[in-house]
């Protein structure tokens, strides 16, 4: 869990909050036939990319937030790795592989601190655009499908009353279809090379939303830097 909780009364900044769920199941320590090194290190790489990357704009680091539900890892479990963090504060972590992928676990556990960190802001008189949800894996859910199927029906219940938005993010051969059940927001896949474009492209994202006003729409920057096509 983050040692820094945020200090609202020190920094009453709108947020932009983005829930990670990352797959750390023991499929993500194969290699990538690019770089000859491990997906997860790659992950690991991202992530300090996101940190560097977010700190070094002046508005993202105050006003964007970070937490971190993992999915698999030593745990072989869903567990919430980091509580909300400002950008500011935010230190990357290293994940390790391990065990299976309770996927549909993960996402309810992310819908969970969502909402609850909203009524956090609120009670704080904190303005906030809609928040993020960033799901990244690259297997199917290992889930009982009575589990995987109620956090199908919360995600798309979240969606629609415009709690959250989901992006559903496929590495390598993970099934799209599978995670498009999550979310209507189109599912993409990215190339196994690709987690710093994919994190940079993120960090400049929510740069921007960061910008903006809840409720206002913003063009985000193109995904062809790490989203494969075909």
């Amino acid at each position: 869990m983050s040692d820094f909780a945020p200090q609202y009364h020190r920094n009453p900044s709108q947020r932009t909050p983005c829930m990670l769920v990352l797959d750390a199941s023991g499929s993500m320590s194969e290699t990538v036939s690019e770089t000859k090194r491990s997906r997860i290190d790659e992950l690991n790489d991202g992530l300090g990319l996101l940190q560097r990357e977010l700190l070094a704009d002046e508005t993202a680091a105050q006003r964007v937030q970070i937490a971190i539900v993992v999915v698999g890892g030593p745990t072989a479990d869903a567990h919430l790795l980091m509580d909300w963090t400002d950008a500011a504060h935010f230190q990357a972590p290293k994940l390790t592989t391990g065990g299976k992928t309770p996927l549909g676990k993960g996402m309810r556990l992310a819908l969970d601190h969502v909402a609850r960190q909203k009524q956090t802001l609120q009670r704080n008189g904190i303005g906030y655009t809609r928040p993020w949800i960033m799901v990244m894996s690259d297997g199917e859910p290992t889930d009982e499908e009575n589990e995987w199927l109620a956090a199908v029906q919360d995600c798309r219940a979240a969606e629609a009353a415009r709690r959250c938005i989901i992006y559903p993010i496929g590495v390598a051969d993970a099934s799209l279809p599978t995670l498009q059940q999550l979310s209507s927001t189109p599912a993409m896949r990215m190339s196994d090379a690709r987690f710093r474009e994919y994190f940079q492209w993120l960090s400049s994202s929510l740069a921007s939303v960061s910008r903006s006003r809840p409720g206002e729409q913003v063009q985000l920057a193109a995904v062809n830097p790490w989203a494969m096509v075909g």
